[in-house]
């Protein structure tokens, strides 16, 4: 990314502007900004006060009301963990998580916006959303690959979109930044959460190959004065009940979850050995019951041992929405990743 700081002095004072923007956008923009841009000295101290002291923002009823001081009231919504060693800003008009500086330069953030009230269908809402910030079309395939796509319901009472894609130049391109929107319904209100990174590939925050501090936050997110229905647990139930799969070269798992609480799980890891040209294969059996405690999944092995899984089941499209498929993962507490399982 690339930031641009003005600062202007005059009559005893200094006022600084700072620009975040990725490289080689919004140039036209930035230009007009600071043309235009003008300051009052206040020599006196007798600026005419405005009619408004304080900006309002849409209310729960649809009107207008005055902002309190400090954090907007439309952001106490938000229930949220901070990642480790990442910083925490409150501004009037957002949060902004942002992270260390890491080793390859890289600088992410996570900002929540101030609550609003719904007007469209939530995935036509966050695709417009996304347009809007960022300038380009999130469902394009080209410069950038095309986005990954998701949609799903908390346990916690709030359902969401997701969209993550590549913007400002092809994949693998320097000036390539990664941003990932997300917006929360509850009831009629919408809450919109911004990360930015760089390529997904290279990320060490939104990572695809490294850590992606993405899920943790995630699976920490609550809205005050959200309330999962009562039917909801019945319905993840219902759609949790199949097999789930998850493969690579090495590594092999499933799980197949019975629509009465009862599940099964396997696993196999292949190792090879370049000194001896051998390859063997171990493979790992478990089942139980399981339950839910919010967005955890509590699995009671039949020997009585217990362990817990953060989790989350959405429909993701890699595509531009042309196709959807199901999608569970689980993160288990303290782990630096999670593991996604497709429907069979």
């Amino acid at each position: 990314m690339r930031t641009i700081l003005v600062t202007v002095t005059g009559f005893g004072k200094f006022i600084s502007v700072m620009v975040t923007v990725s490289p080689n956008s919004y140039q036209a923009e930035i230009l007009d900004f600071f043309k235009n841009l003008d300051f009052n000295a206040d020599l006196a101290g007798q600026n005419p006060p405005r009619q408004s002291s304080q900006p309002a923002t849409p209310g729960a009823s649809g009107g207008l009301e005055p902002r309190p001081h400090g954090v907007s009231a439309s952001l106490a919504s938000y229930i949220y963990t901070t990642p480790p060693q990442w910083t925490r800003q409150e501004l009037r008009d957002r949060i902004v998580l942002i992270s260390p500086m890491y080793s390859n330069g890289e600088r992410c953030q996570l900002a929540m916006l101030p609550v609003r009230l719904s007007t469209r269908p939530l995935g036509e809402e966050a695709i417009g959303t996304f347009r809007a910030m960022f300038r380009v079309e999130p469902l394009s395939a080209y410069p950038s690959p095309p986005p990954k796509l998701a949609s799903g319901a908390s346990p916690q009472g709030w359902e969401y979109f997701t969209i993550r894609k590549l913007v400002g130049g092809q994949e693998g391109d320097a000036g390539t930044m990664g941003a990932i929107l997300m917006l929360a319904k509850s009831g009629h209100q919408v809450a919109t959460i911004v990360g930015t990174s760089k390529d997904f590939l290279t990320s060490q925050c939104f990572g695809e190959l490294a850590t992606d501090a993405w899920p943790t936050f995630f699976y920490h997110l609550q809205f005050k004065n959200a309330r999962p229905a009562p039917q909801a647990q019945a319905a993840i139930q219902q759609r949790l009940a199949g097999t789930w799969s998850a493969a690579t070269s090495l590594v092999g798992l499933q799980y197949i979850f019975q629509a009465n609480g009862r599940y099964a799980s396997t696993g196999a890891t292949r190792h090879y050995s370049p000194a001896t040209s051998t390859e063997t294969t171990q493979a790992y059996f478990g089942d139980g019951a399981y339950s839910f405690d919010g967005n955890t999944i509590v699995f009671t092995n039949n020997d009585h041992s217990r362990t817990m899984q953060f989790f989350r089941l959405e429909q993701v499209s890699k595509n531009s929405g042309q196709s959807w498929d199901e999608e569970l993962c689980l993160l288990e507490p303290g782990s630096t990743g999670e593991v996604c399982y497709r429907k069979q």
